[in-house]
């Protein structure tokens, strides 16, 4: 018999071990799904704080959109909308009783407006104590459109 012959049989057959587990995990690994689970309940809770704070904002928009401009009433359910939204967001400034320029300059104060913005709702507010209205619905309709997409919510000092 050759030598080599005789040597390759007296070699044991190659041990392929054990499977490797993934169990237990590495402390590396927990630390990882620690880190992502944080994560993940950070950004579902601001998420939520995030709609939640718009809500309101959100459906004073679709109620804004829903009102027939064609209608007699369509002014002051405009302007119903606007106050209703502000009343919300501003609790502690007393809106339901202001009326007038101490109203307008509360609008005017929250969100910068260009001149056609700013006359549009003076001439709404207006409108609600005239009987012969001078303002076309449907620019009032955007002006308030405009007035809550870039005035709601507030910035947490102007609470």
């Amino acid at each position: 018999m050759n030598p080599l012959d005789q040597a390759l049989e007296n070699l044991a057959d190659i041990s392929v071990g054990n499977e490797v587990s993934y169990w237990p995990l590495a402390w590396g690994w927990w630390v990882l799904i620690i880190v992502a689970c944080m994560t993940l309940i950070a950004a579902s809770y601001a998420t939520i704080k995030y709609r939640q704070k718009r809500r309101v904002k959100r459906k004073a928009l679709l109620t804004l959109r829903a009102i027939p401009l064609t209608e007699t009433s369509a002014l002051e359910e405009i302007h119903r909308v606007l106050r209703a939204a502000c009343i919300h967001y501003f609790p502690n400034k007393n809106l339901s009783a202001m009326h007038g320029q101490a109203w307008l300059q509360f609008l005017f104060s929250q969100h910068d407006l260009n001149d056609t913005q700013k006359n549009t709702l003076r001439l709404l507010t207006e409108s609600l104590y005239q009987a012969d209205v001078n303002i076309d619905p449907e620019s009032a309709s955007n002006a308030v459109n405009e007035w809550l997409n870039k005035a709601l919510p507030p910035r947490s000092q102007d609470v």
